[in-house]
């Protein structure tokens, strides 16, 4: 079955929803930076590990495997349970596992406005400036099919510019620039 071709309307729909999606990425790889980087300036408090293992979890139809470190700490005249390893990724790495037996020493960063909120890990990683990337690429291209649906269907849009550089091409006379 032969499929229809799209109007310029429905390509500059869809290339709305491109631009919508890539700025919602790009809101979303901004926010995980700040916090990542406001948690830098986060107090530290001397915690104990209460738990440190490896867990299985099934996805996609395979069994997987994430770190889990649960610990405790002390904040604002209370004592607090987390298990968050960053800001950005909650679960921690394997090799961190390793690092973090239970009942060891380990340092905590906690939000002195949300105690309770607190990372063992002031590192991001690189995942929030993927998830940016991500959302610039994504709203590009989204702005350059609008622009070219646009044109298309008789709205303005991008101009051609190997046309127009074509045309003053032809217009343009050196001898006339000497005289």
């Amino acid at each position: 079955m032969a499929r229809r071709p799209s109007t310029p309307e429905q390509r500059m729909l869809g290339a709305i929803v491109a631009v919508l999606v890539g700025f919602g990425l790009g809101a979303w790889g901004l926010w995980e930076l700040w916090e990542a980087w406001s948690c830098r300036s986060w107090p530290a408090a001397e915690g104990q590990v209460t738990s440190s293992r490896m867990v299985s979890y099934r996805s996609k139809g395979r069994t997987k495997y994430r770190g889990e470190v649960t610990y405790q700490y002390p904040a604002a005249g209370a004592a607090y349970y987390g298990s968050r390893w960053s800001t950005f990724d909650g679960h921690a790495p394997r090799s961190a596992v390793d690092e973090h037996p239970t009942g060891s020493a380990v340092t905590v960063y906690f939000d002195p406005a949300q105690p309770s909120y607190a990372v063992l890990s002031r590192d991001a990683g690189s995942g929030p400036w993927w998830i940016l990337l991500a959302g610039v690429v994504v709203a590009f291209f989204g702005i350059h099919g609008y622009s070219g649906a646009a044109a298309e269907a008789g709205l303005g849009g991008a101009v051609n510019t190997g046309k127009l550089y074509r045309t003053r091409r032809k217009e343009f006379q050196p001898d006339s620039f000497l005289k």
